[in-house]
């Protein structure tokens, strides 16, 4: 009998966006939603982002370049 090895979640990287929303972007850089909004609140460590329709977007480019300079 032949046994398969069930497939993990990190064996299929998942394709990270160019352009992200909070839920992404908070799940890219490992920390919850709500802290990913107040990352983007907090005026000292204001992560860089774009209002299109109401909803925060953020620049996947710049979020790395923001974090790099923390």
């Amino acid at each position: 009998m032949k046994i398969r090895r069930a497939r993990s979640a990190q064996s299929t990287p998942e394709r990270i966006p160019d352009i992200m929303d909070v839920e992404q972007s908070a799940r890219y850089l490992g920390v919850s939603k709500r802290t990913m909004y107040q990352l983007i609140h907090h005026a000292h460590t204001r992560v860089p982002v774009k209002r299109i329709a109401g909803a925060f977007k953020i620049s996947r480019r710049q979020l790395l370049d923001w974090f790099e300079s923390l």
